[in-house]
């Protein structure tokens, strides 16, 4: 059983950068343990190059304390659903209040070093249907994803932004169906990040992870950090 913390408030640079913005939100993010490391896998898109390049262990990552509570969540999820559930549920109303005190408006990114179709995670053992993002209307969430088809879903909930991440094995073609579709993509680049890309053109996504408030229809670039730097997969761009 674990019992400390699901989300995290405070402890991740980019975040606390989208925090201080002005934009006017404030951000938690849930971080488990990516691909196979809890012995289900939680990236089922990942590449090579992105696992050998996640950020799972950047930052807070490298401490053996935090790997562990990771794990731990992820046994949590795996093992207990309803009963991690009803703990986020918890956890995202206590958030709630914090930012309606502070007059912020709430984003959540369910993702940070995972990528779990929480659209199709339902609430509860009853399956009736009911998602985070209907239990929770007034919350903004936001993940990235490696996974095409949930980037083009015209079918997600309206609190819930999904960006396209490319990796070593995207093609342009999916590049430009993800663009053509008014959606973005995030691409991470190893030196600086360009003007342009495959044609398209670049926004600097370095400056908050409020990725749904970027304009569509563009690259989002981002630095590589972590074991990204070391990346030779062709996950970054060496430009």
């Amino acid at each position: 059983m674990y019992t400390g913390k699901l989300l995290s408030i405070g402890s991740n640079p980019k975040i606390n950068k989208s925090d201080k913005s002005g934009k006017g939100f404030k951000t938690a993010i849930l971080h488990l343990s990516p691909f196979k490391m809890s012995g289900k896998n939680l990236c089922p898109n990942a590449s090579k190059g992105c696992i050998k390049g996640c950020l799972n262990t950047s930052g807070h990552g490298r401490f053996d304390s935090v790997q562990d509570a990771r794990l731990k969540r992820s046994r949590f999820f795996i093992e207990d659903k309803f009963g991690f559930m009803n703990q986020l549920c918890k956890e995202i109303e206590a958030f709630e209040r914090h930012c309606e005190k502070r007059k912020l408006k709430p984003s959540i990114r369910l993702n940070g070093t995972s990528d779990i179709p929480w659209e199709n995670v339902n609430i509860g053992k009853d399956n009736l249907g009911w998602t985070l993002f209907s239990l929770f209307p007034q919350v903004q969430f936001y993940d990235y994803t490696k996974s095409k088809k949930r980037a083009l879903s015209e079918t997600l909930p309206q609190n819930y932004h999904l960006m396209f991440s490319r990796s070593e094995v995207s093609t342009r073609k999916d590049l430009k169906d993800i663009i053509s579709s008014k959606n973005n993509v995030a691409v991470v680049f190893k030196n600086s990040i360009p003007e342009t890309f495959e044609g398209f053109e670049v926004i600097d996504g370095d400056q908050t992870d409020l990725r749904f408030l970027d304009p569509k229809g563009f690259i989002i670039g981002l630095s590589a950090k972590g074991q990204a730097k070391k990346d030779t997969t062709g996950f970054v761009v060496n430009n």
